[in-house]
């Protein structure tokens, strides 16, 4: 069985699922959420937990939620 890489996401990875002021990052970081992600073992740390517990922005609260 073939194992999987690794792969760390930080806050700003994340945020990019968001970012409407940067449409190309935004598509690329949403084209490889649906397609890519599964393909890797997923490790965000506490931080970064932390920062999205943060955000003041209820929507996008709920929505880092859902991931």
């Amino acid at each position: 069985m073939k194992r999987k890489l690794k792969i760390y996401l930080d806050t700003s990875v994340i945020n990019f699922l968001f970012a409407d002021d940067a449409p190309e990052k935004k598509e690329i970081t949403i084209d490889f959420f649906e397609n890519y992600l599964s393909d890797y073992d997923v490790y965000i740390s506490s931080i970064v937990l932390a920062e999205i517990d943060r955000t003041t922005d209820v929507e996008k609260n709920k929505s880092y939620i859902a991931l």
